[in-house]
């Protein structure tokens, strides 16, 4: 029962409580607290990959879902440095396959922003987003900032990004799918045109 876990959650705080909730499926009005959902859901299974201690909540619900393979979430997070050199175009195709929507302005978790040479990110583990500045190709400079009033709080040297939502579309996936799809496709076109004789 959530209002129970949410309890629990409130009572250990200070014990560094994670809640895991269940996954919503909805496809259409994603609101805050949809997101809020998918936030806790990634920092909860980011903190169990790095072993972190502390007390794990969930429900019944949430253990019977899915989730994405631990070696998936390891394998897709990566870390930039200041002086790094990265192709802006493919570093935008990443974070749209890491889940990251993109947008004039980052306001919310899980968004990003590219203005010239400065793509400001929205990480679901963090509690301020990062600007990275480009030079050219070069990672010129990484900081936190505070989204509204656009101010800087701190200068970094490097930054992990890790997935954004738990259903992740890499090329090969994506691929994969198409190939599966095209056989269903031929499969029941050739039922169709054996009835139809």
């Amino acid at each position: 029962d959530r209002n129970f876990a949410s309890w629990i959650a409130d009572v250990f705080f200070f014990f560094n409580s994670n809640i895991f909730w269940e996954r919503e499926l909805n496809f259409f009005n994603i609101d805050a607290k949809s997101t809020d959902i998918f936030v806790s859901r990634i920092n909860t299974l980011n903190n169990i990959i790095n072993e972190k201690e502390g007390i794990y909540i969930t429900t019944l619900d949430a253990l019977c879902q899915p989730v994405i393979p631990r070696k998936d979430l390891e394998k897709l997070k990566f870390k930039i440095k200041v002086g790094d050199e990265i192709n802006l175009d493919n570093f935008i195709e990443k974070l749209v396959i890491l889940g990251y929507t993109r947008d004039s302005m980052v306001e919310f978790k899980g968004q990003f922003s590219v203005r010239g040479g400065v793509v400001d990110i929205f990480s679901p583990l963090c509690d301020f987003p990062f600007r990275i500045e480009f030079f050219g190709d070069e990672v010129d400079s990484i900081r936190i900032f505070d989204e509204k009033p656009q101010k800087s709080l701190e200068n970094l040297d490097d930054i992990e990004i890790t997935v954004s939502k738990e259903v992740v579309f890499d090329n090969t996936v994506k691929d994969n799918l198409a190939d599966e799809l095209r056989g269903f496709i031929k499969n029941k076109k050739g039922k169709l045109k054996d009835e139809i004789k």
